[in-house]
């Protein structure tokens, strides 16, 4: 039986982890977004039951399972993540370079190695590994809450829940104002700066760390929308 401390911790646990999820969600929205909307998967039947018909949709929730396993990894190995703090910067590495992939047109990591995989699989493997950089940062930052493994897994397992609903949402949100898929690397490339940062002890407060992702996707929101009606006010007047 929970004690109210317990429930306490686990109400921590989830609004923290959930905090730091809302970058995490966008980032799978946006690698998912590579993919055509309306192409079927490459899967048997079965998992098509399981991870829906479509390639976008399949791939999210590809997504949101690797980050159950990457969170669980990482909490077995949160004592070795704190300890060497190099895999902090392997993790920011890699997500940089997704940056400069989406930004720069930085030849993908998987052609090199794997020329026969179809897009959908090269994505999936994409998004796995960046699941796993994720669950670097997100797990050494739970840990410091509670050394109780038990109420860690239940804290995280249901902000992974919030999490797989806030990518849904932000898929949608890409479709209502395209520039949030830039948006979105932008957070990625501040969750890496982030990493780099704790790995040489500088400690950047959740709260703050939310309030730049939200201030980030607001300006991208303002900006497109902005953009919008000069575009539509330009139109009118050469029609006229």
């Amino acid at each position: 039986m929970f004690t109210l401390a317990s429930l306490l911790i686990i109400f921590q646990i989830i609004v923290l982890d959930g905090i730091l999820s809302i970058d995490n969600a966008a980032a799978l929205a946006a690698i998912a977004k590579e993919l055509p909307e309306n192409d079927k998967t490459p899967l048997s039947p079965f998992f098509k039951k399981i991870l829906g018909e479509r390639q976008q949709q399949s791939v999210l929730k590809v997504g949101i399972l690797g980050a159950y396993v990457g969170r669980g990894i990482m909490l077995l190995l949160a004592g070795f993540i704190i300890y060497y703090g190099w895999l902090k910067l392997l993790a920011a590495a890699y997500l940089l370079y997704l940056c400069g992939v989406h930004f720069f047109k930085w030849k993908p990591l998987f052609d090199f190695n794997f020329k026969r995989l179809s897009t959908f699989w090269k994505t999936v493997i994409m998004i796995e590994i960046a699941d796993l950089a994720f669950s670097l940062d997100n797990v050494a930052a739970v840990v410091a809450i509670s050394s109780n493994l038990i109420l860690v897994i239940i804290g995280v397992f249901i902000s992974i829940i919030i999490m797989r609903f806030a990518a849904q949402i932000f898929m949608k949100l890409i479709d209502f104002e395209p520039s949030l898929e830039n948006a979105a690397y932008v957070l990625i490339s501040a969750i890496a700066i982030e990493l780099i940062l704790r790995t040489f002890g500088v400690q950047i407060p959740e709260l703050l760390q939310f309030s730049i992702s939200v201030a980030i996707m607001a300006g991208f929101i303002f900006v497109g929308q902005i953009s919008k009606a000069i575009d539509k006010i330009v139109k009118e007047a050469i029609t006229e």
